[in-house]
């Protein structure tokens, strides 16, 4: 693992995938697993219980559905914003463009993706943004 994946604690980085489809939950831990890569994740089911979860423990980098009950994507990112998280964000949605767009503006540096989702790319976006690689190939 690079020095950079590495937090200031020194232990590995941590994703927060914030997703309250109980399927993609499943699909989601059983990519991360097949991804083999040093990070620990750790699943939050709507906006609220994630930023309760990044209140006691920040994580290193953030996967977020937007569409969600009580809080949803919109108003959690609208929250850490005015806080000023600064976060690597991936929001993976089905809402179509112009969906987004009326529901809430989002910040321009986000990356926005498609369900269903492309987990091998999503995987790389996780390796480029923590500065990690697989422990081993597991392909």
């Amino acid at each position: 693992m690079s020095q950079n994946a590495m937090n200031d604690a020194g232990q590995q980085p941590t994703v927060l995938i914030v997703e309250d489809d109980e399927d993609l939950v499943l699909l989601y831990q059983l990519n991360v697993k097949r991804w083999n890569l040093p990070v620990n994740y750790r699943f939050a089911h709507d906006g609220y219980a994630a930023l309760s979860d990044m209140s006691q423990d920040p994580p290193s980098f953030i996967i977020a559905d937007l569409s969600m009950p009580n809080i949803d994507g919109f108003k959690m990112l609208e929250a850490l914003g005015r806080v000023g998280v600064s976060i690597p964000i991936v929001v993976v949605t089905g809402l179509a463009n112009y969906e987004v767009k009326k529901l809430g503006p989002l910040a321009d540096e986000l990356i926005i993706l498609k369900k269903p989702v492309d987990f091998d790319f999503l995987r790389k976006l996780v390796m480029m943004a923590l500065g990690v690689k697989p422990v081993k190939d597991a392909d």
